[in-house]
């Protein structure tokens, strides 16, 4: 098993932040990493877990593990974004109530751009320094 440097200022930055971003090349770890950052509080979930991505259309807040806060995001592969591209945020929304948070779609374009109510549209690019 390789050693994860990161993974003290990880939880570091859990300590304070709701969300934190693990990216990387495919293979690197990230998945590793935030599994072995979970404990009685936190909970990994992955769409890529078949039944997690089936139930997320019809019942999204059977993801949520802490009802007081969901965050949303999405991600595009396009440097544009319609308001039609925060359907699945904006379903999320309605479903969650008052446990949405906010909503993010990132996506490759340069501006951070507001869609409405606790939504906007990141630049992926805004995660690197």
């Amino acid at each position: 098993m390789y050693r994860r440097h990161l993974k003290h200022k990880l939880r570091e930055s859990l300590a304070d932040t709701r969300v934190v971003m693990i990216a990387g090349p495919r293979q690197s770890g990230k998945t590793t990493l935030a599994r072995q950052l979970t404990d009685n509080t936190r909970t990994y979930v992955t769409l890529d877990d078949e039944a997690t991505y089936q139930a997320a259309p019809d019942d999204p807040v059977s993801i949520e593990r802490n009802p007081d806060a969901l965050i949303g995001v999405e991600v595009k592969a396009s440097a544009t974004v319609r308001q039609e591209d925060f359907k699945g945020l904006q379903r999320l929304q309605s479903v969650a109530g008052k446990s949405f948070v906010g909503g993010a779609l990132l996506y490759t374009g340069d501006k951070a751009l507001p869609f409405g109510s606790r939504l906007m549209a990141i630049p992926i690019s805004a995660f690197w320094l």
